[in-house]
């Protein structure tokens, strides 16, 4: 779709009277849409394997570049799978798909 420059302009007219109460709110929603943009084009790539997890079961670390176990991560934790396997996966990268997973293990840890 094309707009002519007429067109435009009346959009920017009409967007700079608009008056949003609740910003955070606004805030909340286009976060929510930026979420489910994501989550569905992870669904629609037919390519993308999803894998899900049961629990955090364990951790180990700190770990230093030069450990065996150094996944570029300085803690790893031990992953209960869906499926019933278990691999240590990097922290960091549990915490960004599941940071209340953690949460909940962090706090059970101690």
């Amino acid at each position: 779709m094309y707009l002519s420059k007429q067109d435009w302009n009346s959009i920017q007219t009409a967007s700079s009277s608009l008056r949003f109460e609740g910003t955070d709110r606004l805030g909340e929603l286009v976060a929510y849409n930026q979420v489910l943009g994501a989550l569905e084009s992870d669904l629609l790539d037919p390519d993308e394997q999803l894998w899900s997890f049961k629990d955090i079961i364990a951790q180990e670390g700190p770990l230093t570049r030069d450990s065996p176990s150094y996944k570029g991560s300085s803690y790893n934790v031990l992953i209960a799978w869906e499926d019933g396997s278990r691999t240590f996966e990097p922290l960091e990268t549990i915490t960004a798909d599941s940071p209340a997973v953690c949460a909940v293990y962090a706090e059970r840890a101690q």
